[in-house]
């Protein structure tokens, strides 16, 4: 059962739906849809409370995240620096140069 914040696991995207967020990110707008459809299977779909931090300044990590609905905000130590919304992607350098996460982030 979930809880009325939190959606059901019938709320899950299908592939197609996941391609589409895909492509609405810079990162990836230029990759045809059907090269997507793998990466899309394998994504793990993650629903973060709002008030949340899901990305820690300092942590190191090898995974980012894309924004399919709702406001990410972006900053260090209370200090906001960008706000992001669907079709944007937060945590990309952790997977090109693992290094500790330079900021931290709230949704």
């Amino acid at each position: 059962m979930s809880s009325p914040d939190q959606p059901s696991a019938s709320a899950e995207l299908l592939t197609i739906e996941r391609v589409a967020v895909l492509q609405r990110t810079a990162l990836f707008s230029a990759v045809p849809g059907q090269d997507l459809v793998s990466l899309a299977r394998s994504l793990e779909e993650v629903w973060v409370p709002p008030d949340s931090t899901f990305l820690e300044r300092g942590a190191i990590e090898d995974w980012f995240f894309v924004i399919a609905e709702g406001t990410v905000v972006v900053h260090i130590e209370g200090r906001p620096l960008r706000r992001l919304g669907p079709g944007d992607v937060v945590g990309d350098l952790a997977v090109l140069a693992p290094a500790p996460r330079s900021a931290s982030a709230v949704a």
